[in-house]
């Protein structure tokens, strides 16, 4: 590079940092400016005696910004928030009630803080937020009517703040507890622009929990379920608080929408799940299945394609993380797919989570590991242990009996099952698995259609189903219009409404064993 070009570009870089320079200098002059009247606020409203510790954040927040956005906050807790002054000091009791005679100027104050906070940095949205909850606490202390009447007032400045910040939901939870606490005074062209900010508020459950019964009394019940999302945490919510006022039929028709949002969240998350996997984000492929499993209740669901997604997430689990077996989410897979439901689980991702599993019993290890097609190892597990043949083992030893039916040895399976305890002889599983493996059932017996005795919410009952599997036809009865779940051995195969006829019947197919049916009404 040639000397011109170089004396060129060292003038150019000498300009641009004293451009530069001069900005962050006025930049600083300004902003000691505006610090003055946020210095000005703490002196004059006393908060060197009444809050120390918001004037010392005050003293030391580096934009003035920042500062207008703690005093406004101080101002909106000084008048929601009760202060206890039975052990005060005098001088600080007495600023306290000089202070709660002074609110409207404390807030008209906060206010223009908040204004000059937006000039300042107008991209930041929780500044917009802060003026809407001024503005509207101010006007609803007060009786205001044009806190009905110029809504646009705090409604703009929350609903820009809610828009410019995207997924913080609290904002948009403020503007609609403005919307709910001053719906009755609202016009209908104002009431228009409601829906889609309580479709985001009622996104959270806790806030579903706290304020979904005021929007039915306010709304009623078709408008305020059209406004939830179809999300199954806060439908689930609001299932439980219709259900409980009485109004089963719309408590159903919420329990459906839940149905349908629940297994479309599970299929997603799995999704997710998979698509870190695919990535190579092993850490956080495995923080996304353990959250799965404590978000999602795998007893949820009893169906092939239930069986299908939980051996599927067991399978994309990875593995390098101990867990135990009595808290584990890994532990509550298992325990699931062990109990006949593990037709798609695959043999490799049973024998990771097992070796991943800290406690677990040797019979179950063993009747694991013959899940997962190694009868050798899971014959060496159970040829070591002291107990074998006591009542833990009879599952292990009913399944060992039959794999050794289908590879063609009936010697080994008639030891097997004579190793079975005498107290488990007469089970239903036992007898089925002596029948199977002496060919003294006809499969056509599975095809038979078992019928149940009507049963009441809350009851429960066992049925010995063929080892072919089974039809049964099951009966449920209530004294009240009620939302039944009914299970088989522990998860839920179906739900229904028990309407004004209080009888709903149905049929469905049952795996071959021992199968305990119950019911309970929701919630």
């Amino acid at each position: 590079m040639s000397d011109t070009k170089t004396t060129i570009l060292n003038v150019l870089v000498a300009t641009a940092c004293l451009a530069l320079a001069a900005t962050s200098i006025a930049s600083y002059r300004n902003d000691l400016a505006s610090r003055a009247t946020t210095n000005a606020f703490v002196r004059d409203f006393e908060l060197n005696l009444r809050r120390p510790a918001v004037a010392t954040t005050v003293a030391l927040t580096p934009r003035f910004d920042v500062s207008a956005d703690v005093l406004a906050d101080t101002t909106l807790r000084d008048a929601l928030l009760s202060v206890n002054l039975s052990e005060a000091e005098p001088a600080v009791r007495s600023s306290w009630i000089k202070a709660m005679s002074r609110m409207d100027d404390q807030f008209l104050a906060a206010e223009s803080l908040a204004l000059q906070a937006i000039a300042a940095r107008p991209g930041w949205p929780y500044h917009q937020s802060l003026l809407g909850q001024l503005v509207y606490l101010r006007a609803s202390r007060s009786f205001d009517p044009a806190l009905t009447t110029h809504i646009e007032q705090w409604r703009i400045p929350l609903r820009q703040a809610a828009t410019d910040a995207g997924s913080d939901i609290t904002l948009w939870q403020s503007l609609a507890l403005g919307y709910l606490q001053t719906w009755p005074g609202m016009s209908t062209g104002d009431r228009q622009d409601s829906p889609p900010v309580f479709r985001r508020a009622f996104a959270a459950p806790e806030f579903v929990k706290a304020l979904f019964a005021a929007a039915i009394q306010l709304l009623g019940i078709r408008d305020a379920v059209s406004i939830l999302p179809d999300e199954p945490k806060p439908l689930w919510e609001a299932f439980q608080q219709i259900v409980q006022s009485g109004d089963v039929d719309s408590a159903w028709l919420v329990h459906q929408r839940w149905d349908i949002a629940e297994w479309k969240e599970r299929s997603d998350d799995l999704t997710e799940i998979e698509l870190h996997g695919k990535r190579g984000d092993v850490d956080d492929a495995r923080d996304l299945c353990q959250a799965w499993t404590a978000q999602h209740s795998i007893w949820s669901y009893d169906s092939p394609a239930a069986h299908r997604q939980v051996s599927r997430l067991l399978e994309m689990w990875p593995a390098g993380r101990q867990g135990s077996w009595d808290r584990d989410g890994r532990a509550d897979v298992l325990r699931y797919l062990i109990d006949k439901r593990q037709k798609y689980a695959s043999g490799p991702s049973l024998e990771r989570t097992l070796d991943a599993l800290d406690g677990v019993p040797s019979a179950t290890r063993a009747q694991i590991m013959l899940m997962a097609g190694n009868a050798s190892s899971a014959r060496s597990i159970a040829n070591a242990s002291d107990d074998l043949g006591s009542l833990a083992w009879t599952p292990y030893l009913l399944s060992a009996a039959r794999d050794a039916r289908k590879r063609g040895d009936p010697v080994e399976a008639q030891r097997l099952l004579a190793l079975i305890s005498p107290a488990a002889a007469g089970e239903c599983d036992t007898r089925e698995a002596d029948g199977d493996i002496n060919f003294a059932r006809s499969n056509k017996e599975g095809r038979l259609l078992i019928r149940l005795p009507a049963m009441a919410a809350g009851d429960a009952q066992s049925v010995c189903v063929p080892s072919s599997g089974g039809m049964i036809s099951l009966q449920i009865l209530g004294d009240h219009p009620q939302v039944v779940d009914w299970e088989v051995n522990g998860a839920r195969r179906g739900s229904c409404l028990i309407g004004a006829h209080r009888l709903v019947e149905f049929s469905d197919w049952l795996r071959g064993g021992y199968a305990l049916i119950s019911s309970h009404a929701l919630p």
